[in-house]
């Protein structure tokens, strides 16, 4: 290999290594430009005076404390400490609602009124069953007293027995 021809193939290389290195350097110049780094930060102020003598011709002032009330705002969610929940257990008409959001309340308290009619017309139905209930096992008594005395009398079966008791257990 010929030692001009090696060096012509790394002519470009070096431009261009050289051209970037330039380029860096003047980035580098720049940024330090702008920074400040040739200005001076701080000017010769002179000599600082003692405390407790005036600067020049500047009297003195008397300092005097005051107080600067700070305040913040920040954005958030007021939340109660104490948060209670009234709910009915039963499904109902909402009659009247005697508290507001807010107002405070005492134990006992009635807070709203519920439409109480079809409590009381259950409560009928619930009372008529009782006593259909009751209407059945007095039947089922007096049918099974019946059968006990034909079975003294030997004029009953055990099968007929053994329905009146069940039927009375039932009732």
């Amino acid at each position: 290999m010929d030692p001009i021809r090696g060096s012509r193939r790394l002519r470009p290389v070096a431009r261009g290594a050289a051209a970037a290195i330039g380029m860096t350097g003047a980035v580098v110049l720049i940024m330090m430009w702008l920074m400040g780094v040739f200005e001076s930060k701080v000017e010769d102020a002179g000599v600082v005076p003692a405390a407790g003598r005036p600067a020049g011709d500047m009297p003195l002032e008397a300092v005097e404390r005051i107080r600067v009330p700070v305040s913040e705002s920040a954005v958030g969610t007021v939340r109660p400490v104490h948060e209670t929940s009234i709910a009915s257990k039963l499904l109902a008409k909402v009659i009247a609602v005697h508290v507001k959001a807010g107002q405070a309340v005492s134990k006992g308290m009635t807070l709203v009124e519920l439409d109480d009619a079809e409590l009381k017309a259950r409560r009928d139905q619930a009372a008529a069953a009782v006593d259909a209930a009751r209407a059945a096992r007095n039947q089922a008594k007096a049918d099974y007293d019946r059968i006990q005395r034909l079975a003294r009398q030997d004029a009953a079966a055990q099968r007929e027995q053994d329905t009146a008791a069940t039927a009375l257990q039932a009732a």
